[in-house]
């Protein structure tokens, strides 16, 4: 009985236009190892259960067991084919060559083939072809070499005459009406079995042909799939033919309609299968509409309208599926620019199932696809000025012009602090804060460093809106670049600075220093000072007890000299250079 077991889906979607693909892969329990088709019906030969089960496709990507017929009273099942009204099965003998059988079994209801009558052949069954007429089959002898026949039936399993072929081969006899193309080693011998007592060879020529569909017949030999014209069904016309893919060797195919699905199992013994899907309509001119990849060694082939059947090993019915889908076309897109966020409609045609939209290569932020013709699509952060694309299962089509982005200029890049900035000899600066800019809404931010306040390099990690400078024990000037929507701004540059401590703040006093009344004395000579920013502002102060200290207006030379004194006074001078101050013991005038 049929078990489904649906098996990861596989996407079809290449760089270029592919419309195969794999649906689902379904468990069967009976073993399966050969299958046929007739409208909405499939038709498993269980060799394992011996027995034909029948599979209702109406929902293609879903078959529904419907009936299993055993085959019991005969050998295993191997192969089926339909032939008309009727369904013709081989059955492989075990341990002698004449225990092998062909069957038959109704078909007048397709849902429940009718109880399989018999006949017993001689020889291993190769292959299996019919038609409403007739039904040909292939055998060997066990014997070393192997002697291969060509022989027909009549419907009703009445044995004809056995033909001896040439050469060992195990193709499908393909069967029009009351001809039969059968493949002898390297030629296609064309027989007319109108009469199976009495089959005649009315040609033999070059080519293969496997499969049948009207008045066309398919082959493939020599690595290519050729039509040919068989509207004289004695004399086989070669038309138009195809490469199939390179490194895989012959297998099968299946004609459904205007298509051709072929499985070519790969060389080496590998196991794995291609599946191509080929457009007939012009038989001229066949071409490849699509390739997969499929898994498992394949035993048959069907197909029923857009859909291929291919039985593997494992108990294994993978189903794969042929859309015949326009490529997408992008027409236009509404507005044609805009920044990072602005909502845009692709105007077009296919998009129905589209996968991906994207602005010069990079992915909408988000896209809903509102019909086949028109998606709505967000621009995206980062977002540059080029083509608009969108990938369906067709393809990627793309806009024929460029979306231009545009950003808002990046404003408000400013930076403030740290608090204190200015330091004697080496300290460590608080923060440094960036402000949040304006521009797309996406920032990258990178602080720089230097100490001349003219070549700036980057700083390792710092790439934060703030900064945290380190202890620093020298002078370093700081800023901060910004990056958005392709734009870069540079920052206000902030100083740091660190000053050298100040020296050579001495004091001469005037002589004399010392008085016994009221006494006006000399300048007080303050030395040039050393360190700090080299410019120096000075400021006297006095005191009276040489701990208080009042600041002396109008006393910012570098010396000083004092007024008339009636008492006992202390002087000294601060000097102030950048951030450095410096002050001395004072000296007293008594």
């Amino acid at each position: 009985m049929l078990q489904l077991a649906l098996i990861a889906l596989c996407s079809a979607e290449t760089a270029s236009a592919q419309s195969l693909q794999k649906v689902t892969s379904v468990t069967t329990s009976g073993g399966p190892t050969g299958l046929d088709s007739k409208a909405n019906y499939l038709y498993l030969a269980n060799f394992g259960s011996s027995s034909l089960e029948t599979l209702d496709i109406t929902n293609p990507e879903s078959p529904v067991s419907k009936s299993t017929v055993s085959t019991t009273a005969f050998n295993r099942i191997r192969q089926v084919t339909v032939g008309g009204d009727r369904l013709y099965g081989t059955h492989f003998g075990t341990g002698s060559s004449s225990s092998s059988q062909l069957t038959g079994f109704s078909l007048q209801n397709p849902a429940t083939p009718g109880a399989p009558a018999g006949t017993t052949i001689t020889g291993n069954p190769l292959n299996v072809g019919a038609s409403a007429t007739v039904v040909c089959i292939t055998t060997s002898t066990t014997s070393t070499p192997p002697v291969t026949y060509f022989q027909p039936f009549s419907p009703d399993l009445t044995p004809g005459a056995k033909v001896t072929l040439d050469a060992y081969q195990i193709s499908k006899p393909a069967v029009n009406g009351n001809i039969a193309y059968v493949r002898d080693g390297s030629v296609l011998k064309v027989f007319d079995v109108s009469n199976p007592q009495q089959p005649i060879l009315r040609q033999s020529t070059t080519g293969y042909i496997q499969a049948i569909n009207g008045n066309k017949g398919y082959g493939v030999l020599n690595g290519v799939l050729q039509v040919y014209d068989l509207s004289t069904p004695e004399i086989p016309v070669a038309q138009g033919s195809v490469a199939i893919p390179s490194g895989t060797t012959l297998s099968d195919i299946a004609v459904s309609g205007t298509m051709v699905y072929g499985y070519f199992a790969a060389s080496g013994g590998a196991s794995s299968f291609t599946l191509q899907a080929f457009d007939v309509s012009n038989p001229a001119s066949p071409t490849v509409k699509g390739t997969l990849t499929g898994t498992g060694t394949a035993y048959d082939i069907a197909g029923v309208g857009n859909y291929a059947y291919v039985l593997t090993d494992g108990s294994a019915l993978q189903i794969f599926r042929y859309q015949n889908v326009a490529a997408a076309t992008v027409a236009s897109v509404a507005p044609a620019s805009g920044s990072p966020g602005t909502t845009v409609t692709i105007t077009g045609s296919e998009f129905t199932g589209a996968t991906a939209v994207k602005f010069n290569g990079k992915d909408a932020a988000s896209f809903t696809v509102i019909s086949s013709n028109s998606i709505t699509a967000v621009v995206p952060a980062g977002a540059t000025t080029g083509p608009v694309t969108v990938t369906t299962p067709s393809g990627t089509a793309s806009s024929s012009g460029s979306f231009v982005v545009t950003v808002a200029a990046i404003s408000n890049n400013t930076i403030a602090g740290p608090s204190p900035d200015a330091f004697c000899g080496s300290g460590d600066p608080g923060v440094i804060t960036g402000q949040v800019p304006g521009g797309d809404g996406t920032y990258t931010y990178q602080w720089q460093s230097s100490s001349d306040n003219t070549a700036f390099a980057n700083l390792a990690g710092a790439t934060a809106a703030s900064y945290d400078p380190p202890t620093l024990s020298q002078t370093i000037y700081y800023r901060r670049t910004v990056s958005s929507g392709g734009q870069t701004s540079t920052s206000n540059t902030i100083t740091v600075a660190v000053q050298p401590v100040l020296a050579g703040n001495s004091l001469t006093a005037p002589q004399p220093a010392v008085f016994t009344g009221p006494a006006d004395p000399g300048v007080i000579s303050g030395s040039q000072p050393t360190g700090g920013n080299n410019q120096y502002s000075y400021q006297w102060q006095s005191s009276a007890d040489n701990s208080t200290f009042i600041s002396i207006a109008g006393a910012v030379s570098q010396s000083y000299d004092p007024p008339l004194l009636s008492q006992t006074t202390y002087f000294r001078r601060l000097v102030v250079s950048g951030p450095v101050r410096h002050s001395i013991s004072a000296i007293p005038l008594q």
